[in-house]
């Protein structure tokens, strides 16, 4: 991966993950998510929202990373091929 595609993972990861913090505080003023769950639902929507989902956002950065990292090893082995 060049520096530009590495800066732009890195800055966009950074724009998705304060994105949904902005989203969670904005839910939680709301009401709609309680901060001291009381049922067993209300637990596994907050480990849901604040555990799994940005589990979820990093996984599929790391994966876009890397499919474009082994994308660009392959063509350049290609290209020293020929």
């Amino acid at each position: 991966m060049t520096t530009t595609q590495t800066v732009s993972f890195w800055v966009s990861l950074i724009i998705a993950m304060s994105l949904w913090v902005q989203l969670l505080l904005r839910w939680t003023r709301n009401g709609a998510i309680a901060l001291q769950p009381e049922t067993l639902p209300d637990y596994i929507s907050i480990l849901g929202l604040f555990v799994a989902v940005p589990l979820a956002v990093i996984a599929l950065f790391v994966g876009l990373a890397v499919y474009v990292a082994l994308n660009k090893a392959n063509s350049e082995q290609n290209s020293e091929d020929s």
